[in-house]
């Protein structure tokens, strides 16, 4: 997939002009990889099935969303290929074959099936599509509200004379730009009645102006508004600058500083949903309890030395004061660094080598002194204390090279930093910090490549679509798509604050300024590019924008909120803490587990449970008999099923060896390697987790089926209530229009009875 990516990236925006490789090589390599990935389709197919998967085990091909998608992409690679054998233009048409040959591009989206990692990230991405959509309508709601105000306030009316000495407020305007007149260098050009690229004329392009203004590029729309006068009259100075003011302001404050803020909440809603938890706190709390879990695993236990020398010495290394005494010297040693500067003298450079020296002593020392304290196991076994031992090996050699390795020593010296750092994690808060950042430096790596991708994939619509157009004001050597290079350098240069509206501007050129097709002078044919840029500009650059910045980007700052909550949520009062299950680990391994195997016999649960009381183990006054016989004999059956599963695995493996295996034996085999591989507690977690989730399920399942009945029922309540008024209705009716013919029966007699 890499490869074919590269190759992909290798193509020219043309096929006129030559690629950086032979094009036969290209081409090669495109059958090349299309026949390996049509073969990898076929394996799968055959292995799993089309649509009924031929193990229960393992889905089909087409129930897994990853594979679909790498089909879909798949189909495209192979009708790129037989185009270049069959002219399908006149089948299909040339505009349908350049947005399938622009399709292309999706080809490295096939890596994020291959990393474990990458895939949470886009599940992460996949939950937030949702409100994220939301967020995008709230956002053009706002747009919409604001651009129909700027069409009223400014239609027209940003339009401006290149003579600037046209009088504005005595209504000189479009009328008199005209002739020429004498620029500031004297030379006699033309007057021209000009637009600039941003204006609210219509609807539509007062979104793109405003879509400007939300990413913060907004002084130039400010320039224009605050310097309107009136339609067809050239502009003044600050002549408006007021009601400028505040149309910008405010819709800056609610577009860009409320509206894109919400893709930050959704973004981390999204992290918890990729967990299979809602954001709220029960939820996220069982999150974190699972990952302290995962992290925490009784070990065997280490033994210090028992003599008195190593008593005292962890007594004194262990005391507040000696780390005090630590930072200090350590402080002081950093403060002493930071003061050496250009042409001091022999004295001062003295000073700054002797407190040095000092200084790594101490560092000796304090080494050692913790070395015989703790002894070589538990010191070693620190990460700390290891890197402790290498910056000393490093200083020693950079203080017998001597001036040899002058840059080394300095770089020794300036890794004395992570040493105070690691002094200052004694401190909760510091130590939370901390720890999110190492939790999440494998998640940077992860969204880095998946953010690398997306830019890929636009990088390579970019080639196709703008690599041969004209340079303009900012379209220009330093940022083009002539190459897929330079495609990706200017979309980062997007990514992080260039004015990516100019670029956006110089790729809309369109005729007389430039010309769609050129000609070849040697044939006289036409080719198939010119210098012309695309009317789809804005969609490309707008798209950008809000998928690889206001998305992805953001997936930095969901992924770091949701570690920094571990991180502190873990130490807080709740149903497991940290704490719980420091004490847990210590107990098993200090009283029934000394050898860290992970193993104590059925009889020690109760023991167990009595010793590491809550919240884990028996809670309250009386001892919870019952919780202690269901753990028990829900050991007990794991354990029975797990003897069962391994007897049969391994008589199927014995009889795989001796080569009379059947296809079920082979199968058992195959199936269950992996899994027996793990061990006994992570196929009991997994299975577990399984049955809570099933469980989960099935009691969502009965709660909507039980709301559906409700529903009914209300309805059929609602369907008697209202042919019950019905009913009741025509009664009163029947009843009226009977005491009405009554009374007209007694009129007659009422009037004879007065005459």
């Amino acid at each position: 997939i890499i490869a074919s990516t590269v190759f992909l990236a290798l193509e020219p925006p043309a096929q006129e002009i030559p690629p950086a490789i032979p094009r036969s090589v290209l081409f090669l390599g495109k059958l090349v990889f299309n026949g390996i990935f049509v073969a990898e389709f076929l394996a799968k197919i055959c292995a799993f099935g089309v649509v009924r998967p031929k193990n229960r085990k393992y889905p089909a091909y087409f129930e897994d969303n990853w594979n679909k998608m790498d089909f879909a992409v798949l189909v495209l690679s192979v009708f790129d290929t037989v185009s270049a054998f069959v002219n399908l233009d006149a089948f299909v048409g040339s505009n349908v074959m350049r947005v399938l040959r622009l399709l292309r591009a999706f080809r490295p989206l096939r890596m994020m099936n291959k990393n474990p990692g990458m895939k949470t990230i886009v599940v992460a991405l996949v939950g937030s599509i949702k409100p994220i959509t939301y967020a995008v309508m709230f956002l053009m709601m706002i747009i919409t509200v604001f651009a129909v105000m700027g069409v009223a306030l400014y239609s027209f009316k940003f339009d401006f004379c290149t003579d600037g000495g046209l009088d504005g407020l005595a209504g000189e305007g479009k009328a008199e730009c005209a002739a020429a007149f004498r620029n500031d260098r004297m030379y006699l050009v033309p007057r021209a009645w000009l637009k600039p690229t941003w204006h609210f004329d219509t609807y539509p392009n007062g979104v793109l102006t405003l879509l400007r203004v939300t990413t913060l590029k907004w002084m130039s729309v400010w320039y224009s508004a605050s310097d309107v006068t009136g339609k067809d009259i050239q502009p003044v100075t600050n002549h408006d600058a007021a009601m400028a003011s505040v149309y910008l302001i405010s819709f800056i404050f609610f577009g860009s500083f409320f509206a894109l803020n919400l893709f930050v909440s959704f973004i981390v809603d999204g992290f918890y949903t990729a967990q299979g938890v809602d954001s709220k706190f029960d939820d996220i709390q069982w999150a974190t309890i699972q990952k302290m879990i995962n992290q925490k695993w009784p070990k065997a236990k280490m033994r210090a030395p028992r003599n008195k020398i190593s008593s005292m010495l962890r007594k004194v290394t262990s005391s507040d004061r000696f780390r005090f005494a630590s930072a200090t010297a350590l402080l002081t040693n950093i403060v002493c660094m930071t003061m050496q500067h250009r042409g001091s003298n022999e004295v001062w450079n003295l000073f700054l080598d002797m407190q040095n020296n000092v200084f790594f002593g101490l560092m000796v020392f304090e080494a050692l002194l913790v070395f015989l304290g703790w002894g070589p196991t538990i010191y070693f076994a620190d990460g700390g204390n290891r890197f402790d031992v290498f910056l000393i090996l490093l200083t020693s050699v950079t203080l017998v090279a001597g001036d040899v390795f002058r840059s080394a020593a300095q770089a020794a010296r300036v890794l004395r930093l992570i040493r105070f750092v690691r002094q200052m994690q004694t401190n909760n808060v510091i130590k939370a910090i901390f720890e999110t950042v190492s939790l999440s430096i494998p998640q940077v790596a992860n969204i880095m490549v998946v953010l690398f991708l997306g830019m890929s994939i636009y990088a390579v619509i970019g080639v196709s679509s703008f690599g041969t157009t004209r340079f303009g004001h900012r379209l220009h050597v330093t940022a083009n798509f002539q190459t897929f290079p330079n495609a990706l350098l200017t979309l980062w240069q997007i990514l992080f604050g260039d004015d990516w509206m100019t670029i956006m501007d110089d790729c809309l050129l369109a005729e007389p300024y430039c010309t769609k097709r050129f000609t070849d002078p040697l044939t006289g044919l036409k080719l198939s590019y010119g210098d012309c840029g695309s009317v789809w500009s804005p969609v490309f650059f707008i798209t950008f924008k809000v998928l690889c910045e206001w998305t992805m980007l953001n997936l930095f700052i969901g992924m770091i909120i949701n570690n920094f909550s571990y991180c502190s949520n873990r130490e807080n009062e709740g149903a497991l803490t940290g704490a719980d299950l420091d004490w847990f680990c210590d107990m098993w391994t200090e009283t029934f587990d000394e050898f860290g195997t992970s193993f104590i016999h059925l009889t020690k649960v109760y023991e167990v449970m009595v010793c590491i009381g809550e919240p884990l183990g028996f809670h309250g006054e009386e001892r919870n008999m019952g919780r202690y016989l269901c753990v028990r004999e829900d050991l007990r059956l794991m354990i029975e099923e797990e003897d069962l599963a391994k007897r049969r695995w391994e008589e199927a493996v014995d009889l795989k060896k001796k080569g009379i295996a059947d296809a079920a034996a082979k199968e058992l085999v195959a199936d269950e390697a992996d899994k027996h591989r793990v061990g006994f507690f992570v196929r009991t977690f997994h299975a577990l987790r399984t049955t809570q989730e099933a469980m989960r399920e099935r009691a969502h399942a009965e709660w909507m089926e039980e709301k559906r009945q409700w529903a009914e029922y209300q309805a059929e309540v609602e369907r008697l209530k209202a042919a019950e008024a019905e009913r009741i209705a025509k009664k009163e009716k029947k009843l009226r229009r009977m005491a009405g013919m009554e009374s007209e029966d007694s009129d007659p007699g009422e009037g004879d009875a007065g005459e």
